[in-house]
């Protein structure tokens, strides 16, 4: 087990308001000798409804208390290699039925899509999901090799992730029908960066009645011109700015989330991380038109006051 601090913060939803504590993490699973760790993409079946991808971690370093309350905001999970991603969405009732519940001694939360016959489970030590149908995972002529599965839950900032290293056996387990592997990535330090090509995996959470902006993530954004900074941004629509532009597609915030905010406001595109300690400085999520390059600064911290280069648009979520 490997957990892993930093200076993202994590978002809990809490009766309709969000509480910032600042002591997020990435949670490493598997890296021990005593850990459990095992993913399969399964698509032997010429039925499509009967592909599945599923997982199972056993690690002390899950802890039921960490978790995002997945009955209120549910769950995602995505799985990854360098070439091919899954976004997994395990959905709150009443969308999903039953979705997601709380054994009565509140030790253990429990996921099921009576429509796909797709599961999961939570509890203390041990994380468990499988999807059935609708994979679009792109198992083909080209082995994965790596694969990578990250899981979060409700609006948590927190990361539970496993990297599994390439099957030993490729003619077996790294098909054009099957990935399975039980092996931890012993070179596995931190989460890694999820693909510009997944796109985003998240829950959509509504916004306030009032946005009239383009919401991503529960927050209101806006696209800032060129070279302004995101106090200006959000006043001139009435507005300030939401804490969102530094922790959710920020420096505190994630790639992905950077991604799919400049991809809800321009052209769909992905955003790379950059030092920005020597150059434009803390500006967060960003857009530059003469090159075409959407980026995210992870240092130094996001500020909501810093304006620069006169090409660059800022991200902004304003309140």
């Amino acid at each position: 087990m490997r957990v892993l601090r930093g200076m993202v913060v994590v978002t809990v939803a809490v009766l309709g308001c969000r509480v910032w504590p600042a002591d997020a993490a990435d949670i490493i699973l598997g890296g021990d000798a005593t850990d459990q760790v095992d993913v399969q993409i399964n698509m032997k079946s010429a039925n499509p409804l009967k592909h599945k991808i599923r997982y199972s971690a056993k690690d002390t370093a899950i802890d039921l208390g960490s978790a995002d309350d997945p009955v209120t905001n549910g769950a995602t999970a995505v799985v990854f290699s360098d070439t091919d991603c899954q976004c997994i969405v395990m959905g709150q009732a009443p969308g999903t039925t039953p979705g997601w519940t709380l054994d009565g001694s509140g030790t253990t939360y429990r996921w099921k899509d009576h429509v796909t016959k797709s599961s999961a489970q939570v509890k203390d030590g041990k994380i468990k999901f499988k999807r059935k149908g609708g994979i679009a995972y792109g198992l083909d002529g080209t082995n994965q090799g790596e694969v990578e599965v990250q899981v979060t839950f409700g609006t948590s900032a927190d990361r539970f992730c496993t990297r599994f290293a390439a099957p030993t056996s490729p003619w077996s387990y790294d098909t054009s029908i099957l990935y399975n592997s039980k092996v931890f990535d012993t070179g596995t330090a931190s989460c890694s960066a999820v693909p510009w090509f997944c796109g985003s995996c998240a829950q959509p959470i509504p916004c306030s009645p009032g946005c009239d902006g383009t919401c991503v993530g529960g927050f209101c954004w806006y696209l800032g011109a060129p070279g302004a900074s995101c106090d200006a941004t959000c006043a001139a629509v009435g507005k300030t700015c939401d804490a969102a532009t530094i922790t959710y597609a920020g420096s505190g915030g994630t790639t992905s989330n950077c991604t799919a905010v400049l991809n809800a406001l321009l052209p769909d595109w992905g955003a790379t991380d950059i030092d920005c300690t020597a150059s434009v400085g803390a500006i967060g999520c960003w857009y530059f038109g003469e090159t075409e390059e959407y980026a995210r600064c992870t240092a130094p911290p996001t500020t909501c006051a810093a304006s620069n280069h006169p090409g660059i648009h800022r991200a902004c979520a304003c309140q």
